[in-house]
């Protein structure tokens, strides 16, 4: 009888210590809350300029499918494009056209297509938080330009 308890017991540890966690992932359709644009003079110092927030309306998303594909939809802009999740919370949305750099007679020298990369603030099975990496690519004159994307499922 105590053999059978002890490994009753054995059993039950095992099953509970092998149950799996559930990780929250950026895959699913989020409604966007708000979509705020940036100009980051250095990091964290965030100021939205006028005009610079975007309040999400019903209908707008971004749609992480599986495949690697997003499809956004905000206010009238939609676009497709593919996306990647690397290690260190980073996404990185890359985008379906071309920056082209050509020479003094319009040969076309390089394309690339351009990538936005976010790091994930929060994640939880129902808010998805990004902040986008502040690089060279993004530098205005006014100083660098920041996205921050609030979005919700």
């Amino acid at each position: 009888m105590r053999h059978k308890f002890l490994t009753l017991l054995l059993l039950t540890l095992f099953a509970v210590a092998c149950k799996k966690t559930t990780i929250p992932e950026v895959v699913g359709k989020w409604s966007i809350e708000k979509d705020s644009t940036y100009i980051a003079e250095a990091p964290p110092f965030f100021n939205a300029g006028p005009g610079g927030i975007y309040t999400g309306v019903n209908g707008d998303y971004y749609d992480f499918r599986p495949d690697g594909k997003l499809y956004i939809k905000e206010g009238t802009y939609s676009d497709t494009l593919t996306y990647n999740v690397s290690s260190g919370n980073q996404v990185n949305l890359v985008y379906n056209t071309y920056n082209t750099v050509s020479d003094s007679l319009g040969n076309i020298i390089s394309q690339t297509h351009p990538t936005k990369s976010y790091t994930i603030v929060t994640l939880s099975t129902t808010y998805l938080t990004m902040i986008s990496k502040l690089t060279s690519d993004i530098l205005t004159p006014e100083g660098y330009m920041a996205n921050k994307l609030e979005l919700k499922k």
